[in-house]
């Protein structure tokens, strides 16, 4: 997908840059990308720790996005280190900052986030609340932001949970049905949510050709 090496490279000589100018606003859209490669790569104790400067250096630029951000990467690192708790306590509060305006795009990749980890912490009622919310915010064009990715799968995550566990089966499974769809049509522009779409997406069709609705042991983990 990408030749991280080098994007990390060129990051990192971009970041000594901006430091050297005292441009801290391109500062912190270099902290925002260097997030994403440090997430693709699994590298999450790094993510924590750059997400802390991220937020910080939001805060005294008044950046709400950038400081959103630093939220985001905070807890995106709590929950894939196990700690979904904690990572909730982050992202509530980058919930905080959406008044400022931070685009449908951030609050799709909170909202996924927080329906993931409620998903976790066995809330499922706040969970789909999240998921519905992220839905809203990120299904309505054409996906133009690789960020996004774990507002996508977020919503995937969340849904074919509420599939396995929930009552009304029909309804969700048209919702994994969707949520998958629209992981993949994000995958088709950023072939890095490839991995996360076929993963998803394999349930749907299984040997035999089976739909999702006929298969009451799926379980995506």
């Amino acid at each position: 997908v990408a030749d991280w090496d080098t994007v990390e490279w060129e990051l990192r000589e971009s970041y000594d840059l901006y430091k050297r100018l005292s441009d801290y606003r391109q500062l912190a859209e270099n902290l925002g990308t260097t997030g994403q490669m440090l997430t693709a790569r699994g590298r999450f104790l790094q993510v924590y720790d750059l997400g802390e400067e991220l937020r910080e250096l939001g805060s005294r630029l008044d950046d709400a996005q950038a400081e959103l951000w630093g939220w985001l990467y905070q807890g995106t690192s709590l929950l894939r280190r196990g700690d979904a708790r904690e990572a909730m306590v982050c992202l509530r509060n980058g919930e905080r900052l959406l008044h400022a305006g931070v685009g449908g795009a951030n609050v799709g990749w909170l909202h996924g986030l927080m329906a993931e980890t409620y998903t976790r912490l066995n809330d499922p009622v706040r969970a789909r609340a999240a998921a519905a919310s992220a839905a809203e915010s990120l299904y309505g064009e054409r996906p133009t932001v690789v960020f996004a990715l774990d507002g996508f799968t977020g919503v995937a995550e969340t849904t074919f949970v509420h599939w396995r566990t929930g009552r009304s089966r029909g309804d969700a499974g048209a919702s994994a049905e969707r949520a998958v769809k629209k992981l993949t049509a994000y995958s088709r522009v950023f072939p890095i949510g490839q991995p996360a779409a076929h993963r998803y997406r394999g349930p749907l069709k299984p040997p035999g050709g089976d739909d999702i609705k006929r298969l009451p042991h799926v379980m995506i983990c």
